[in-house]
């Protein structure tokens, strides 16, 4: 009887540990900021993309300094399941440099090629916010964090 007073405490905090997780990680969801969806197969922002996207730069500015932005873009045109992922990147990387020079420069943005297959026949650029889970830790920067 005397060794089930401690079983029942340590299975109590066993318990209650996943729901405190859970709780924290609720609040650290990642978070769409915004989806512009690209006409044609111009591999190029014209007028109308650059002003949707200017359209996200106060809510990115808003945000925590601890938080990445991944820039995702799904570009339709080319050949091969290759040569898409190769220009839905470059795209990516077109929309990262046009969002560099409007952000300040404490945002960790990141650019990636959506990875949906029924998304192949419509081209867009997302932006979504995440937590910075290595907030403590940059593994990837060698040297002091720049501000």
């Amino acid at each position: 009887m005397k060794s089930a007073i401690p079983l029942l405490l340590i299975a109590t905090f066993l318990i209650s540990i996943p729901v405190s997780v859970s709780s924290q990680a609720s609040s650290m969801r990642e978070e769409e900021i915004g989806t512009v969806r690209l006409r044609g197969s111009a591999p190029c922002l014209d007028t109308r993309v650059r002003r949707e996207l200017d359209s996200f730069v106060s809510r990115l500015a808003a945000l925590d300094s601890g938080r990445v932005i991944k820039i995702e873009a799904n570009a339709s045109w080319g050949a091969s399941r290759e040569e898409r992922v190769r220009n839905s990147l470059l795209l990516a990387l077109e929309a990262h440099r046009y969002l560099r020079t409007r952000l300040r420069s404490g945002l960790n943005l990141y650019i990636a090629a959506a990875s949906s297959r029924e998304a192949e026949k419509i081209t867009f650029i997302r932006v979504v916010s995440f937590p910075d889970s290595f907030a403590t830790t940059h593994v990837s920067t060698v040297g002091n964090r720049q501000p």
